[in-house]
């Protein structure tokens, strides 16, 4: 299965500003936690936003995320329909697509058949 990561420049981000990336990814991890709502939920949020806002890797990353955390294809594609009436169809169905390719390259490949030889 691919695996679906954030770019490069959060990597380089968390190397030059140690203290800011561990005060963020404490805000994140609170985010997460100070609430009544689970994981699964809070990683379909999540999913839903960066889809909003057209954020191609990181919808994958969260629509990864969001399947780890126990989201089932089909609550992935209604999170995704939310977001119709706020960023309208054009953006609904490019963020149905990329949960698509996400689906998809989780999905076991099918190797090609070949053909009978005749003895």
């Amino acid at each position: 299965m691919k695996r679906y990561r954030y770019p490069k420049s959060i990597k380089s981000f968390k190397t030059f500003f140690p203290k800011a990336w561990e005060a963020y990814d404490m805000l994140e991890d609170a985010c997460y936690q100070d609430g009544p709502l689970g994981e699964k939920t809070c990683r379909l949020i999540k999913m839903a936003v960066t889809a909003s806002a057209l954020m191609e890797r990181s919808t994958k990353v969260h629509v990864q995320l969001a399947l780890e955390a126990g989201a089932s294809e089909a609550e992935i594609r209604q999170a995704m329909l939310m977001i119709l009436t706020s960023r309208g169809f054009p953006g609904t169905v490019i963020a149905l697509q990329w949960a698509d390719e996400v689906f998809e390259d989780k999905r076991p490949k099918r190797r090609a058949r070949s053909k009978d030889k005749k003895l």
